[in-house]
């Protein structure tokens, strides 16, 4: 899945900035719902638009649904003007 995914051509990272915060978000998503460990998530910073916080496996069906819920209804470009207005990122 990932390797399908172009590089920017402005580094040599094949997931960057060219990633719309959508295709993030389902990659985010797929990762936590393929985990198998235990582990716990810390994900409430600035520059997250989807903040997630919890411990798998016990909150992955918790998780998964904010994932969801997020993806199904933050627009895009809403999501774009939420990053572009942290300047520090």
């Amino acid at each position: 899945m990932l390797n399908s995914v172009p590089a920017c051509g402005k580094c040599s990272l094949t997931i960057c900035k060219k990633l719309s915060i959508l295709n993030i978000s389902l990659l985010s998503r797929t990762l936590i719902d393929h985990l198998k460990i235990k582990v716990n998530l810390m994900g409430h910073h600035i520059s997250n638009t989807v903040p997630i916080t919890g411990a798998l496996p016990d909150d992955k069906a918790v998780i998964l649904r904010e994932f969801d819920k997020a993806i199904a209804e933050f627009p895009e470009d809403e999501l774009k003007a939420y990053r572009s207005r942290i300047w520090h990122l």
